[in-house]
């Protein structure tokens, strides 16, 4: 019971401290989140709450959902931003 509760805290902790987002343009207008090495930030949505991550840019694959991207290298993880299926930079 103490496990569960220390990681839902912690969940919670990631998400308020994190720079939330609810379109990409939240991400840059903000200028709190700053991507390097040919990525770019991308508001990707967690359940509710969406998050800016770093990307390594679309795929040049359209999406509705992560599930309709093809599986990343390097066990990256897929999102679907804007239509556009990305890649986490890590």
């Amino acid at each position: 019971m103490k496990v569960l509760i220390v990681a839902v805290l912690v969940a919670l902790i990631v998400c308020v401290s994190g720079d939330t987002c609810s379109t990409t343009a939240d991400c840059t207008s903000h200028g709190h989140t700053h991507c390097g090495g040919g990525s770019h930030v991308a508001c990707v949505h967690h359940l509710v709450l969406g998050q800016c991550e770093c990307t390594t840019g679309t795929t040049g694959q359209t999406c509705n959902t992560k599930a309709d991207c093809a599986d990343c290298s390097n066990g990256r993880n897929k999102h679907c931003v804007d239509g556009e299926c990305h890649c986490s930079r890590f």
